[in-house]
């Protein structure tokens, strides 16, 4: 922080003269958001006012390396978010930008905004060149990319101390088992390691190299999948374009891709550096020995001969430790450990950031007044949960300062200010937590700036100081933690309203899934039927983990299925990607490099790449809802269900000939002992499948995918509504009404509702981890142009008054009386204008027909979808709403 903010006499001079207080506006400007809001405090209160307001104002480029900022014809630029410089006095951010055709083409139209000496200045001293001053950001070579995310992984540290030569030794065992089993289950031939020789946690299988495809998808799972931000460091997942596909990428980018710093809200980074001197090199007794409670979250329960995930089994509960912080830390075996362990509980008594001090006076005195107390006396209220700084006490090491914990940042949310002054309305709460559609990719996510639970855990977990995504307990203290808080809120309202539609956001909810369901369904009356199923389920032994998972589990010294956060999201990028971008080519956007070597590849009568819609569920396999006849099962792991909608004249351009395969479990695959042809008298591909490959149950598969990811496929294809209707009864919405009615008692108090579910309701880590991230890796995918869904309560004519959508559609005269109210809401967004991307297709056609009049025209393809939610088809209002659909009126 600059001297003049430490100095109150200086500072208040400062504050008078009108020029000082412009050079105090810029020192502002120039810190972080935290800190910016410390030095506001020291200003002298009379001029508080001042400098909000300064604050608030658009703000200017401050320049680079001391020289003044011409890049807004001839003066300084005008700035937007916590930048406090433009893109041209920010090279590191610059130079990234100019790699693609879309970054160039908007470089290109800043430089024409400008004046010619202006431009001429930034040309000569900002933009890059190609030879010189862009040899940092060019692409590396294959062979670099292993050291190059070694030194980019180095800063990614864990606080606690060294481990011993015993935990090593396990490690390397496990490590072994793991290899060993990949081995076994893809039928390669064991091999013996010699005692001493280094091991590497990958896989021990051998590389892709089928065909040059295959090599490239492998070295993206390995290398290019994620980056790191070169600002905060924070991991951020890498979509898989085909630019990315054929080219190495560096491992790190620039922070001006980077979603947490261009938030609104940044939040908290921490690295080793943060970490107090007394609370490093601490072993994981002694850090245990440092906290005054205990956390209960039931027995473990994994699937069979250790082949899943941990599930949850009860609400996280805490107790007071039987024996105080003192006379625990004295007990440490280890004469060191002890030593540092003490200096770490002075340390924190002292301290003004934590309130650890206080728990530990508040167990001293439970201990003074119920001497030998059992479990039950020592037990803590359930509302325990929600106290302010609970985690400095529960993890004093990872915890430090209050305002880097959850409840820190639930408690101080402006939206729960706001909650607790305001009512909101009905409508409000419903759409809480709803995936809604938007025409505007590049609109900046107005929720930046709230205070989030997850945002937090996020930034944490794939931050750079490790720890915080490899404790269990942790992770379900912030799920249990976010559940409670959403469940509480919402009945703390007092509406009207059932429970069970309260909490349609929420992933669990049947509710949820039954819109999900109802988009589905949307596109197939846009469409057609799908003709393709496809499943994807991963094996953690034999999957491409990325070099910062692997790095990540070295450090921490953890075998595969034992650092759930990590493996899961990176398993879900993968799988995500490889549908969306290798099979599809949907991924990349506009402005970069077109697909061209994506394997479901169709081409339109003049040679254009044909858009083949998809959906796409993630699922669990927390073998709840059938006995199991599988290891796996129960197991947890994380899978991918897809449908692909290809036309019927389109299906012989798949060329499924080099790119699926049937032929190597029970199988119901029809017999076929020719080779994989296209029958053209049913308008369908027969794949060869012997009987030797029949009676082994073998299952067709994409074969270059099973050479990356060595995991089970099974790709189906079907010519009529049979594998839709099958798809939507068993995998679009697997969660029972009943449970949600029995757990969801609109007569209970908050608190007793909130119970109930966490104690009843039992995922496992991947499922946990999942509704954490979900901002980033929803649950489900949909190819439409914003890859989400527009929701609506379907109306009837009886209805008073009638929802706004029906007003709208009624003053518009382009769409009333002419095209249906359904079709309308496809082509229109929430204000009631035309969607850009129909904006943009008029505009491309080069029609001579009004935008009003091609859009009334215009015959949707899947671009956007309207989850209509009707009443049963046995209640007579359902024809109401279908007219009013269906129908122009």
């Amino acid at each position: 922080m600059p001297s003049v903010f430490c100095d109150p006499d200086r500072l208040a001079a400062a504050c008078v003269q009108i020029r000082s207080r412009g050079h105090i506006k810029r020192l502002l400007l120039a810190l972080a958001p935290e800190c910016q809001r410390l030095a506001l405090e020291r200003v002298p209160e009379d001029f508080h006012g001042y400098f909000q307001a300064e604050l608030a104002k658009p703000r200017m480029c401050v320049g680079m390396d001391g020289e003044r900022c011409t890049f807004a014809r001839g003066g300084p630029v005008q700035v937007k978010g916590q930048a406090t410089r433009c893109l041209f006095c920010r090279p590191e951010d610059l130079w990234p930008l100019c790699d693609d055709d879309a970054g160039k083409r908007e470089v290109l139209g800043k430089l024409r905004r400008m004046s010619a000496a202006s431009r001429a200045h930034a040309l000569a001293g900002a933009a890059p060149k190609r030879a010189a001053g862009r040899g940092g950001r060019r692409l590396p070579d294959k062979q670099q990319l292993p050291d190059l995310w070694k030194g980019a992984l180095a800063s990614r540290q864990a606080a606690g101390g060294p481990a011993s030569a015993a935990m090593k030794k396990k490690y390397r065992e496990q490590v072994l088992a793991d290899r060993a089993r990949a081995r076994r289950r893809m039928g390669q031939p064991a091999k013996r390691t010699t005692a001493g020789e280094a091991v590497d946690n990958t896989t021990g299988l051998p590389p892709a190299k089928r065909r040059r495809l295959a090599e490239d998808f492998e070295r993206w799972c390995l290398y290019d999948s994620w980056s790191l931000c070169t600002s905060c460091g924070l991991l951020a997942p890498y979509d898989l374009t085909e630019n990315s596909l054929s080219r190495p990428q560096q491992p790190t980018h620039a922070s001006g891709k980077c979603s947490r710093c261009q938030a609104a809200r940044a939040q908290p980074v921490v690295t080793m550096a943060d970490v107090p001197e007394p609370l490093r090199g601490l072993s994981s007794e002694a850090a245990e020995a440092l906290s005054p409670l205990e956390i209960d979250v039931g027995p473990v329960v994994r699937a069979e001969h250790k082949s899943g995930y941990r599930q949850k089994t009860t609400l996280i509960r805490f107790r007071w430790q039987p024996r105080a912080v003192k006379k625990r830390v004295k007990l440490l075996q280890d004469a060191n450990m002890r030593v540092k362990a003490r200096a770490a509980y002075d340390f924190l008594l002292a301290s003004d950031d934590t309130p650890h001090a206080t728990f530990v006076a508040e167990h001293t005195e439970f201990l003074q007044d119920h001497p030998g107390a059992d479990e039950l006396t020592r037990r803590r209220r359930l509302q325990f949960i929600e106290r302010v700084g609970v985690e400095c006490a529960l993890w004093p090491v990872l915890f430090w300062d209050v305002k880097h914990t959850f409840t820190h940042e639930r408690a101080t949310g402006p939206r729960r200010v706001i909650r607790q002054s305001q009512a909101p309305t009905l409508e409000q709460v419903l759409n809480t937590g709803r995936i809604q559609d938007t025409d505007e990719e590049a609109v900046e996510d107005a929720g930046t700036a709230r205070h989030s639970m997850k945002r937090l855990f996020a930034a944490l977990a794939l931050g750079r100081l490790l720890g915080y995504a490899a404790d269990f307990q942790l992770l379900q203290f912030v799920y249990d933690l976010n559940l409670w808080s959403s469940i509480g809120s919402k009945k703390n309202l007092q509406l009207p309203t059932p429970m069970r539609l309260m909490l349609k956001g929420e992933a669990f909810s049947p509710h949820y899934w039954r819109g999900v369901r109802y988009a589905l369904l949307d596109m197939v009356r846009q469409v057609g039927y799908p003709r393709i199923f496809f499943t994807i389920a991963p094996y953690e032994w034999s999957f491409p983990y990325h070099e910062w998972v692997r790095d990540e589990m070295q450090k921490l010294l953890k075998e595969r299925l034992f650092l759930p956060v990590a493996e899961t999201l990176h398993m879900v990028h993968v799988m995500v990607q490889a549908v969306k971008g290798l099979l599809l080519g949907h991924t990349g956007g506009s402005g970069k490099q077109p697909w061209k070597s994506n394997i479901f590849r169709v081409l339109d009568d003049q040679g254009h790449a044909r858009r083949l819609h998809f959906f796409l569920r993630l699922e669990y396999q927390d073998g709840t809802r059938k006995a199991a006849t599988q290891d796996y099962h129960g197991s947890g792991r994380v899978h991918v269900h897809v449908v692909i909608f290809v036309k019927p004249e389109d299906v012989e351009q798949l060329n499924l000939v080099e790119t699926v395969s049937a032929t190597l479990p029970k199988s119901g695959w029809p017999v076929h002992q020719a080779a994989t042809c296209f029958d053209r008298e049913t308008g369908a591909w027969r794949l060869q499948h012997t009987e030797d490959d029949h009676a082994a149950g073998m299952r067709p598969y994409i074969v270059d995918l099973m050479e990356v990811l060595h995991c089970h496929q099974d790709f189906q294809m079907c010519d009529d509504d049979g594998l839709l209707r099958a798809y939507v009864t068993k995998y679009v919405s697997k969660f029972s009404d009943a449970a949600s009615e029995e757990w969801l008692n609109d007569d209970a108090e908050a608190m007793s509702i909130a119970a109930t579910v966490l104690m009843r309701y039992r995922p496992l880590e991947p499922e946990m981890v999942l509704q954490l991230f979900g901002a980033k890796f929803r649950q489900w995918q949909l190819s439409t142009q914003s890859g989400g869904k527009r929701d609506l309560v379907a109306p009837y004519p009886d209805q008073d008054p009638q929802p706004r959508e029906v007003e709208l559609y009624q003053q518009a005269d382009w769409a009333c009386g002419r095209i249906s109210l359904l079709d309308y809401l496809r082509k229109t967004t929430a204000e009631g204008k035309i969607c850009h991307w129909l904006q943009k297709k008029h505009a491309q056609s080069g029609s001579e027909a009004t935008l009003e009049e091609f859009a009334a025209s215009y015959v949707m393809q899947g671009e956007k979808v309207v989850a209509a939610e009707t009443v049963s088809k046995f209640n007579d209002r359902f024809f109401g709403q279908w007219l009013m659909l269906h129908v122009p009126f």
